[in-house]
């Protein structure tokens, strides 16, 4: 059986220039929001640590423009802050992800598919903020929170599940009957 899972812990933008520090020493923090100006629908947080999760994340950014808003593990965010500023972390800009991959000893410009094995997959992933519930402050209202509570409900995602099941399953018997009908 697995421990429960924890969300990961968030930051707000430079007002908490030491919690950073603070969090990417606590061995029990295994991810960390980082943000400059957003509202978080219920259950973003946890959608955003599912998504960092994945085999060979370590960061993902979320597309909220104007804001700035993103998820790394602790291990890649005590790795950055030997080599980046805490201002500059906190601040969630642009450029985080060179100065994140230079802090791990990868070439930026480089296209990034790995961190420290190739078959572990991205190691950085951009996700919409409108998916997971991340929206930039003050855009938020009650009917938004509500729609993302209801398209990330246990029917929700059960339906999504058989939906995908049983589409794989009919792709699955076209194939067969396709090849069946060239071995003729």
């Amino acid at each position: 059986m697995h421990p429960p899972a924890t969300s990961p812990c968030v930051v707000h933008g430079p007002d908490e220039l030491d919690d950073l520090t603070v969090l990417a020493a606590r061995t029990s923090v295994r991810a960390v929001v980082v943000h400059d100006g957003v509202d978080l629908a219920p259950g973003a947080t946890d959608r955003l640590l599912a998504e960092v999760e994945r085999p060979g994340r370590r960061l993902v950014r979320v597309v909220c423009a104007p804001a700035r808003c993103y998820v790394v593990d602790r291990e890649l965010l005590a790795a950055a802050l030997e080599s980046v500023p805490t201002q500059v972390l906190a601040a969630a800009g642009e450029d985080v992800d060179a100065l994140l991959a230079r802090a791990i000893g990868l070439d930026p410009s480089a296209e990034v598919t790995d961190v420290d094995d190739p078959s572990t997959g991205l190691w950085r992933h951009w996700v919409d903020g409108e998916s997971v519930g991340v929206r930039a402050a003050g855009t938020a209202t009650p009917q938004w929170e509500a729609e993302v509570r209801r398209a990330h409900s246990t029917p929700v995602r059960a339906r999504t599940t058989v939906r995908r099941s049983l589409g794989r399953a009919r792709r699955a018997i076209a194939r067969r009957r396709h090849r069946g009908g060239q071995a003729r």
